[in-house]
């Protein structure tokens, strides 16, 4: 077996843990990032690589397996599913307030002032996964979404009891960016580049990266820090308030 085909082979078998980039990969594997790049590169010739961008934060580029696209059968079908029973259900809610509305005099509104205040990309949340089982996998994908600064997926962490809110519960332990689970014998490390992309977003105001580093803990308080958010009313979207005011209420 060739010196580059076992190179090839550990690299693979590292995306199958967690995407990474060339420079994590680089560091890991105690290679050049130019050798590690070529590497990535004929691996996603191939095809069994994915190169994508982090959509919070646009600079850092990412490598994975293609396996674990979402967009494959196993979860395309599974968000169609959602998606057709959400229609549905909209339908359905539009039919009933037609039929009241007919009858029955509209209230004033009670309160109008703004109440959630929601994380940068909050209409991401809407299509979160469901698990109703807590396994290496689904706490392998919130623990790294969470690292790559997609705070949706702190609505599955009450960061205050130190436990992810699958299945019945499962407890972590974290301290200075490393999160471990026992009774999984998992374990994550949030590497330089996570910690200084989360540290930017809460030093700009984004303040439940701030939540994000605590979960992984980290201590970190940015000078002279303002909040800035999307703000919605009571009008707003029922599904994403509601999803907000659990994941403030609870982290």
């Amino acid at each position: 077996m060739s010196k580059a085909f076992e190179t090839k082979e550990d690299i693979l078998q590292r995306l199958k843990t967690k995407k990474s980039t060339v420079s994590e990969l680089s560091k890991e594997l105690g290679l050049s990032k130019a050798t590690v790049s070529q590497h990535l590169k004929e691996l996603t010739e191939t095809g069994r690589v994915v190169e994508e961008r982090n959509m919070h934060f646009k600079r850092t580029k990412y490598f994975r397996i293609k396996e674990h696209d979402y967009s494959t059968s196993k979860y395309a079908a599974r968000y169609i599913i959602i998606a057709v029973i959400a229609t549905a259900f909209v339908a359905y809610a539009s039919l009933s307030l037609m039929h009241n509305s007919a009858t029955v005099p509209t209230a004033p509104p009670v309160n109008t002032t703004p109440q959630i205040i929601a994380p940068p990309h909050a209409t991401d949340c809407i299509m979160l996964p469901v698990y109703r089982t807590a396994n290496y996998s689904s706490v392998n994908t919130v623990v790294s979404e969470i690292a790559h600064g997609n705070y949706c997926y702190l609505s599955y962490v009450n960061i205050i009891a130190h436990t992810i809110k699958i299945g019945n519960g499962i407890s972590y332990s974290s301290n200075n960016g490393m999160l471990e689970i026992s009774s999984l014998s998992y374990a994550y490390v949030l590497n330089s580049t996570d910690i200084n992309n989360l540290k930017s977003q809460y030093s700009e105001g984004y303040c439940l990266a701030g939540k994000a580093l605590e979960f992984f803990g980290v201590t970190y308080q940015p000078t002279n820090l303002t909040c800035k958010a999307v703000i919605y009313s009571d009008a707003g979207p029922t599904s994403r308030k509601m999803l907000w005011v659990h994941a403030l209420q609870h982290l």
